[in-house]
């Protein structure tokens, strides 16, 4: 194997540095194997290239902090719902959370302060790998311009959300996975009122419960888009001119303001209520890039493949509510 080391200036964003890694990579030598290149990035974004001869070939990154993850939040619905991405963990780390609150009281002159005697339990967050991946042509190699960049983006944008939704909603916690809201048995159940029928007083009661618990976090709604479409044809009145859910403000929303936002990854019978800003979503200081063009030659393509470390775990269990459609 041999080893060339060079000094380039960052790229500007993550679709650029996909780019950059997809045409480096693409050098054909005399049998017509592709040469791979990979691309190292530190933390203060200076690059160092190392060539090998293999065709597949994994290329540690350390990159900087809401690199993957943040570029999906457009299009992940648990982003969106408000989940909380905490980065730059270095290894597995266990986070300490209060379980019971600090006693607060407003205090008069020479009065002693309140007595309180708080409780921690803990979060493990255990390093977990997503991969992700984009299939780049031969004729995109051969075109420049920022519109490719964008192409790239919006791909690797949409396999991380559907990875990050999938993890976060049904992980099953075995298999490498980490533990989703739906297999978590800590967070509360229940049904509709009516069998087939999604209401506002099931959705309330939910809410209200969410609320009572006094966690941080406006609280929204997770559906599939059957479900969302579902409700937007279900009258709260007998007029007829009130849906159960109605865009208002930007977004779709219920009567009470509660946001909604709909994802594949989520059962038909199914909703999940939440103050999301109690899902973490713990990101590691290390990424890798993998380009391949194993088994794409005759095509000239080439695969980048994108591993972000990373782990989900449910703060507080009462700040959700899984709402199942009473059969």
């Amino acid at each position: 194997m041999t080893t060339t080391n060079t000094t380039k200036k960052p790229a500007s964003n993550i679709a650029q540095l996909i780019m950059e890694v997809a045409t480096e990579s693409k050098n054909i030598d005399q049998y017509g194997e592709r040469q791979g290149k990979g691309v190292r990035l530190d933390l203060n974004g200076q690059r160092t290239l190392t060539t090998t001869s293999s065709n597949g070939v994994l290329v540690p990154q350390q990159l900087k902090n809401d690199s993957y993850i943040g570029i999906a939040r457009e299009k992940s619905a648990i982003l969106q719902a408000g989940a909380q991405v905490v980065t730059g963990f270095q290894a597995d780390v266990t986070i300490p959370k209060m379980s019971k609150n600090v006693v607060n009281k407003w205090l008069g002159e020479d009065e002693d302060r309140p007595e309180s005697d708080p409780e921690f339990e803990l979060l493990n967050v255990t390093q977990k790998t997503l991969g992700s991946q984009v299939i780049l042509s031969r004729r995109l190699h051969l075109m420049t311009g920022g519109g490719i960049d964008k192409y790239i983006e919006d791909e690797l944008s949409e396999s991380v959300a559907s990875g990050v939704d999938h993890a976060a909603i049904q992980g099953s916690g075995n298999n490498f996975q980490p533990q989703g809201i739906l297999f978590n048995t800590n967070i509360p159940k229940g049904e509709t009122k009516a069998s087939g029928q999604w209401d506002r007083e099931s959705i309330n009661a939910a809410v209200a419960n969410i609320r009572n618990a006094e966690h941080s976090g406006e609280i929204s709604v997770v559906c599939s888009p059957t479900t969302c479409e579902h409700m937007q044809n279900t009258y709260i009145n007998s007029r007829g001119d009130d849906a159960l859910l109605q865009w208002r403000d930007g977004a779709l929303r219920f009567p009470n303001g509660v946001k909604c936002v709909s994802t594949k990854k989520i059962p038909n019978d199914q909703v999940i209520i939440g103050a999301f800003e109690n899902l973490i979503i713990a990101e590691f200081a290390t990424s890798e890039l993998e380009k391949s063009g194993v088994g794409l030659e005759s095509k000239g393509s080439v695969a980048v493949r994108v591993f972000t470390d990373c782990d989900i775990t449910v703060k507080y269990a009462d700040a959700f509510y899984i709402l199942t459609l009473k059969a």
